[in-house]
């Protein structure tokens, strides 16, 4: 059975190259995209993803808060939490650890580079 891998972010586009960087990850990652926080939050209702990337600058609910508002889900308590953000400096992280992330990580420049952070990443879960 498929590990679902949720990317919450507000750019569809960001959805696009992650999904080809998971593809290039062997093993049976099946990539799933939320928008927002509350579409987030529909989809995890029905299905419990293997680990949650959430993008930081995000338009009313930034990813800060929406990875708060995961954590208080206790069906959620034990899915990995990955802050994914272009300005992923050691600030964010600190945030993001604290508001109950397990990681924070960079966007990559290229896919080879989100693939192979993202095959990292994976790996641990």
């Amino acid at each position: 059975m498929s590990k679902l891998i949720l990317l919450i972010d507000d750019d569809v586009d960001e959805f696009h190259i992650f999904s080809m960087a998971v593809a290039m990850i062997e093993g049976d990652y099946q990539p799933v995209y939320a928008a927002n926080v509350q579409q987030a939050m529909q989809l995890i209702a029905e299905k419990v993803p293997a680990c949650i990337f959430v993008d930081a600058n995000m338009p009313r609910q930034d990813g800060l808060s929406c990875v708060a508002h995961i954590r208080k889900l206790a069906h959620l308590d034990q899915v990995p939490v990955i802050v994914y953000s272009t300005r992923a400096d050691e600030y964010l992280c600190k945030l993001a650890i604290a508001a109950g992330a397990n990681d924070c990580v960079r966007k990559q420049d290229t896919l080879q580079r989100i693939s192979d952070s993202l095959r990292q990443i994976l790996q641990r879960v």
